[in-house]
Order: C-alpha cells, then structure tokens, then sequence
C-alpha cells in the first residue's frame, strides 16, 4: 500500500475524522501535524525516504517547505487547495445565515490569480469584490495574513474574515474579528489523495518499464554490407561515446550492440526527465554528432512490453533519419509521436489509426499521417493561417512539396488564400492560407 504523509495544522486535524477512514483504504497515512510553520520542515526532513509522497494542508505550508529547501525533491509533494464547490458553498452558508451579508464586506485571503479568483471576478461587479492580498508575498506567512484581516476589521472596512489558514482563526476571535475558516470538504480531500494516488502508480509504472533508444550512425549498413573496414571503426566510437555520455551525465543505461545500430534500455520515468528533460530536447544526439565525424540519429520507443518499446523506438529512428539533419524522435506507449526533439519545427501528433484523417486524406489526395501533422502544426502554432513553409519546416519536406500538398488542399476547399505577405524586397510575396479542415466533415 501507498504511503502518503499529510503535513497539516494541528487546528485542522479534526476535520479530518470523516474522511480518515477513506483515506487509510486508500492509503497508509501519516499524520503530521505542526503548531507553527517553522516545525514544517523538521517534520518533512524526519520522513522523507519513509514515505511516497507528502500532502499539505495547505499552500501557506508547501510554500514555507520550499523558502527553507530548494528542489528537486526526493517524493512527490502537493497540497490541498480549495475548489469552487468548496468556496462557494460557504458563501452560500454564510449568506443564509446572513442575508445582510455584503460580499464587499467581506475578506478573503486565498483568492489570486493562481486559483483564478475561484470565478468570482466573472460572478461580480468590481465594487462588490470581497477584498483580497493583492500580492502573493502578502501569504507567505501567519503574520502577513493576521495583519491583512485586522487592518480590514479597525478599519471598519468588513463584517468577516474567510481564511484558509486554521491556525489564524482563534487569533482573530481573540480581537474580535468574525472569522471563518474554509477547509477543503471531504470531496476535495479524497480527490486529493486520489489523485497522488494514481501520480505515483503511473510513476512507479514508468520507473519499473523499460523504454528503447536505437541509435544508428547514417550509412553504417552500406559499409558493414560492403565489409568495409570503417563500419568497425565507426560502432568502436560509437560505443565509446555512448559510454561516455552516459559517465559524463551519471545516466544509466544498459548498450546492446547489434550489427549497424546500438539499442539503448533505459527506464521511461529516465527517458522523459532526464534524457529527454520531458521530450523538449536530446542531448545524447548533439554529444554523439559532435563525436563522430558522420550523422547520427536516434528513436526513442516507450510501450507496454519490450518487444513494443523496440517496435516504436525503430519507428521513431526511421522518422528521424527521414529529416534533413540529424535527428531525434519518440514514439509513446499511446502511439503518440514526438519530434524532431529540440527542434523549432518539433512537433506532437498521434500514429494512432483515425478514420476521419484516413477519410481526409483519402478525399484531398494526401495521407492521413500528412492531415494529422499539418493539424499538430496548427496546433503549435496556434493559428489556422499557414504559409507553405510552415508545411514544408514541420514536415521535414522541400518546399516543392508543400506547395503540391497546398494546391490540393486548396482544390478542395480546405485552404483559401488569406492575405499575402512581402517578406523581402524583391521576389514574390508568401501566400498565407487559412485552413478549415471541418468544412471536409461528412466527406
């Protein structure tokens, strides 16, 4: 079973006797109560390799971890934030209770731009707002917050405090000051707790799978074919550089030798944070092109089975030495394809069948691997306007090509002229083309 501490204020503890038994089915909970947050670090510090994961309380408690200790951290961490149901429904109990209740008179300390002011900026007129820190320095500790809600109260400016810090509400009755505190409901707890949960099956899945990299220097095979004694010398430095790399950079990994390529195993969690730094680049194609004198390029395959991981990873290496400079692509368990890696042009489509790009391609003439890149282009870009040198970059094609895949989307009514652009003093302007491709639904 799981084990999952819960960092929380000791005024919140009872809150937590309805759901506690949840939680324990869920996971082995560690309780770990503090009085002031200067105890939350020692508490963290005394547990950490004991446990898979911490939940706080709150923000104010994560917060103060990470003033007092700079990642990364050794187990997942996140804490429990209130949700618009939460809030809400406490609006709604205090104005019941209340009916002359204005929200303009009324203090909220947990609502910022990082929660989205939990919608009540879209609910309200400006002049009927609840006031709000406006920084979020003005949370980073007990004493900022004591000293937002009292000014409020002497100034006479409200007729309740909503804090989300449990610790504060007997300060704030001690002078007086009608306060309330807003603790996530059972729901959001249990949300919460499933949520890691599942974060950290998925993450103990990855670690425990393997993914593949196939690294292949270009034109290896025509030389082993040819018994050309360079193709030997070719894999020796290779397979030194590999070795190297993976010193350099303290990354496991285990190296299979095979005729004209190397297959590197590593774990998948690796894959995407360390060797990939989530699939945004690949240092291991940048060193090895530095050492070897001819191209290299590089697939990486993540799947269920090692048998599938190879299948994508030899998917992902064709890709990449389809490009026009050395390259790195992924292929995912999901059929998700990602690359060329740390290129301007990378892009993120799915391999995955799709009758309605097959239907696409098959109406406009292009394939369907075509109709879903251009769409992730689009995506990336953030626009329905493209030029044929946006297809031409993205795709890894000559701009001749593009223009021939344009023309047909153009022929069926997919791509109109936009607008034209002069981007130099002489020579024809770029045509820019809007792209619709729903106007092809039902084809």
């Amino acid at each position: 079973m799981l084990k999952i501490g819960f960092i929380v204020a000791e005024h919140s503890v009872k809150r937590l006797k309805q759901v506690q038994g949840q939680l324990e089915q869920l996971c082995e909970l560690t309780l770990l109560p503090y009085r002031s947050l200067e105890e939350i670090t020692a508490l963290y510090l005394s547990r950490p390799m004991t446990l898979d994961a911490v939940i706080f309380g709150g923000e104010l408690a994560y917060l103060a971890l990470q003033k007092e200790i700079n990642g990364p951290y050794p187990i997942r961490m996140s804490y429990l934030d209130v949700t618009e149901r939460d809030f809400y429904k406490l609006m709604f109990q205090a104005h019941s209770a209340h009916p002359e209740l204005r929200s303009s008179r009324m203090a909220v300390d947990f609502l910022d731009q990082d929660n989205g002011f939990l919608g009540i900026k879209e609910l309200l007129q400006p002049e009927l707002l609840p006031y709000m820190p406006e920084e979020q320095a003005d949370r980073l500790s007990y004493e900022d917050m004591l000293r937002f809600h009292l000014e409020l109260w002497e100034q006479g400016n409200i007729d309740l405090s909503v804090t989300r810090y449990g610790n504060l509400v007997d300060k704030l009755t001690e002078q007086g000051v009608n306060a309330v505190h807003l603790f996530p409901s059972d729901e959001t707890i249990l949300e919460a707790f499933n949520h890691m949960a599942q974060e950290i099956e998925r993450l103990q899945m990855k670690a425990n799978r393997t993914a593949v990299g196939q690294v292949q220097a270009q034109g290896l095979r025509k030389l082993r074919e040819q018994d050309d004694p360079e193709a030997v010398l070719v894999m020796a430095t290779l397979h030194k550089a590999l070795l190297t790399f993976s010193g350099r950079e303290e990354l496991p990994l285990i190296v299979q030798k095979h005729a004209d390529y190397f297959e590197l195993l590593v774990s998948q969690q690796d894959l995407e944070e360390k060797w990939t730094g989530g699939f945004a680049s690949c240092q291991l194609l940048a060193f090895l092109n530095d050492q070897l004198s001819v191209r290299v390029d590089i697939g990486w395959g993540a799947g269920e089975t090692l048998y599938k991981a190879r299948f994508h990873g030899q998917n992902a290496l064709t890709l990449a030495e389809r490009q026009p400079l050395p390259s790195s692509f992924a292929v995912m368990e999901d059929e998700r394809i990602i690359g060329p890696l740390g290129e301007s042009n990378r892009l993120e489509f799915t391999h995955a069948h799709d009758p309605q790009a097959e239907a696409w391609g098959r109406h406009i003439g292009i394939t369907p691997l075509q109709v879903q890149k251009i769409i992730a282009v689009m995506h990336k870009l953030k626009r329905d306007e493209l030029s044929s040198q946006d297809i031409a970059l993205h795709l890894g094609i000559t701009l001749r090509n593009a223009n021939r895949i344009m023309n047909l989307l153009t022929e069926k009514g997919v791509a109109n002229v936009s607008y034209q652009k002069q981007e130099k003093l002489r020579g024809r302007p770029t045509k820019i083309y809007k792209l619709q491709f729903e106007v092809l639904r039902g084809s």
